[in-house]
C-alpha cells in the first residue's frame, strides 16, 4: 500500500474518531430536561 494512501486512511480514522467525540461531548453537555418516572406519574394520579 502506499504511503499517502495509508496516512489518509489513518487520518479518516482518527478524524472520524475526533468528531464522533465532539458530538458525544457536545450531546451530553446541553440542558438536561428532567422528566419523571413513570411510577411518579402513576402515585401522582393516584393521589
Amino acid at each position: 500500500m502506499n504511503d499517502t494512501v495509508f496516512y489518509i486512511v489513518v487520518f479518516v480514522i482518527i478524524a472520524h474518531f475526533i468528531v464522533g467525540f465532539v458530538f458525544l461531548a457536545k450531546k451530553l453537555s446541553g440542558p438536561v430536561r428532567e422528566e419523571p418516572w413513570d411510577e411518579e406519574v402513576e402515585e401522582d394520579k393516584i393521589n
